[in-house]
């Protein structure tokens, strides 16, 4: 008895989990060198605990700003990670492989939104502490503080709901789903 030949993989599963596990391995790359840079800060003796104490607390937003970076750079080791392990079991035509980066595009949804919502906070703070060290060396107003947060954060948005729900729409054709086998 034979078995029938695998299906023909089209160029749109090949062109996709390629760009996917490429990316992956792009943001998995990145991100590992800002953890590793933040390593080395702390190699050079820097001391957040020290410095928080002898900055003005206008900037205190900033370490905050710090703090946030290193969780969020471990947690996009781990999504990334996850994405590159769906995306080569989506080119072996496999059907969790499918599911598992259906899951990961709605996950970037949900993550595009509370991040887009904590950099517009975060930016706030940030541009509130660059307003009081701009009134501190005698400038008035700081132009940039009304448009700059709210661009960010729309900006971030975009660069995180548009990628997802294109893949949303990809991954759910039934030309897709039908070519997956195991």
């Amino acid at each position: 008895m034979t078995l029938p030949p695998p299906p023909r993989r089209p160029a749109s599963v090949w062109l996709f989990g390629l760009s996917t596990s490429l990316i992956a391995v792009i943001m998995v790359l990145s991100e590992l060198f800002n953890v590793l840079s933040e390593r080395a800060l702390e190699g050079m003796g820097l001391d957040m605990n020290l410095l928080a104490r002898m900055i003005p607390r206008e900037f205190q937003s900033l370490l905050d700003l710090y703090a946030y970076s290193r969780y969020a750079s471990a947690f996009n080791v781990i999504y990334f990670s996850f994405v590159l392990v769906a995306s080569i079991m989506f080119l072996q035509l496999r059907r969790s492989g499918r599911l598992l980066l259906e899951i990961a595009a709605w996950f970037g949804l949900v993550d595009g939104m509370v991040e887009s919502i904590l950099g517009y906070l975060i930016m706030e703070q940030l541009q509130t502490s660059m307003a009081a060290m701009m009134r501190g060396v005698g400038a008035g107003g700081y132009s940039l503080q009304l448009s700059l947060g709210p661009a960010a954060t729309i900006f971030g948005l975009i660069v995180w709901l548009i990628p997802s729900v294109g893949c949303i729409i990809f991954l759910r054709r039934r030309s897709i789903r039908e070519i997956m086998i195991r």
